[in-house]
């Protein structure tokens, strides 16, 4: 009984065995993540998820500059940063990409590119206020000593269904210069304010946050010890996943990009916007300071322009359109809207005046017209 028992078990454990070599070894050929090679027998192509794709177009592309960032840098063509700042890019940015997962992908490249110019980084307000870091295990693991352990990447279960043709994850994106555009999904957001409206199914719950725009005043409030608190966590958060890459490396240009969110976002009221405003004032000011420290690194605001005044700009509070990539790679060329001590309060002041002079009625009334049950809320 104990004998068939026992057989039965390795059955059930060795069997698939085979199998699963098998399975790795076409992988290890058709690579759909590039870990090893360039495509064999295949066109061109690259995983919609950047966190995996980026090992492989590290390795195997050409390239002494690189933009990285969040949702704000993924619209940046490559090619258009290349021609205007003479250099060739690639773009490993990707959707709420945190300052952890940055400092990976930035010290993999130092490590298999020594001869890298330049960086551009959006330096997102949103994400270092919310104190943030993001796990890693399910792609880090690519970008670190062992070379073997990466085709272990390829049992997660989509790319089996990729290589078996059941969705086209493995080569949706066929274009190295817009594989990481958002830009075409969402285009009809763009252009006012009542595109917004109609692309919401539903009042209540939108990312618009719509209810919330009817009952909105920007107040600045203190509250010095929260801030203190805040502020020291937020440092930390910068020293160790930015200004530590640039420390180490005083050879490469860093070209430190604030994301330009719309005039509306600071306007709206979440109850807590005053105060938030304020911590941003505090981070952008330490962070520019810290920046002059060192020779290799420039901080680029726009926020004094009116840019952001300009809702048809905007697909939602914070996501501008291509156009405000294209200013900031001329910000660059150009030397333009760079921010330094001498000039940071100045630039604030403006930023907060512009916020305090925003009309937001003609937002309220639009909700209100598009959303007649609005009228009666209290």
């Amino acid at each position: 009984m104990f004998k068939s028992y026992k057989k039965f078990v390795l059955k059930v454990l060795f069997i698939p065995l085979p199998f699963i070599f098998c399975y790795l070894v076409y992988m290890f050929i058709y690579d759909p993540l590039m870990l090893y090679h360039k495509p064999w027998f295949r066109a061109e192509s690259f995983d919609k998820d950047s966190r995996l794709a980026n090992q492989g177009i590290i390795k195997n592309y050409d390239f002494d500059s690189i933009i990285i960032g969040s949702s704000m840098l993924e619209n940046s063509s490559p090619k258009k940063a290349s021609l205007l700042l003479n250099e060739r890019f690639i773009n490993i940015s990707s959707p709420g990409l945190y300052f952890n997962e940055r400092a990976i992908f930035l010290n993999y490249a130092f490590l298999k590119n020594k001869n890298i110019k330049r960086v551009i980084y959006s330096l997102d307000l949103t994400m270092i206020l919310d104190l943030a870091t993001r796990d890693t295990k399910y792609f880090d693991f690519l970008y670190d000593d062992n070379y073997y352990n990466d085709i272990l990447v390829y049992l997660q279960k989509r790319f089996l269904f990729c290589v078996l043709n059941i969705n086209n994850d493995c080569s949706k994106n066929k274009d190295l210069d817009s594989r990481t555009f958002w830009i075409n999904d969402v285009g009809h957001r763009f252009g006012g304010f009542d595109n917004w409206l109609k692309s919401s199914k539903h009042y209540k719950g939108t990312d618009f946050a719509f209810e919330k725009i009817r009952h909105s005043k920007f107040i600045i409030k203190n509250n010095y010890n929260e801030m203190q608190v805040k502020m020291e966590q937020m440092q930390n958060i910068l020293k160790v996943y930015l200004f530590k890459i640039i420390e180490k490396n005083p050879h490469v240009d860093f070209d430190i990009l604030i994301p330009s969110y719309s005039r509306l976002f600071y306007s709206i009221d979440n109850g807590d916007r005053g105060l938030y405003f304020n911590r941003i004032k505090s981070i952008l000011r330490w962070v520019v300071l810290e920046a002059s420290k060192y020779q290799n690194t420039k901080i680029y605001g726009f926020d004094d322009l009116d840019y952001a005044d300009d809702i048809a700009n905007y697909r939602d509070l914070t996501h501008y359109n291509i156009d405000m990539n294209e200013i900031q790679f001329m910000a660059i060329k150009n030397q333009t809207n760079i921010l330094t001590k001498t000039n940071i309060d100045e630039y604030l002041e403006n930023f907060e005046n512009k916020i305090r002079k925003y009309n937001i009625d003609e937002f309220i009334k639009a909700i209100k017209k598009y959303f007649p049950e609005a009228n009666n809320e209290n």
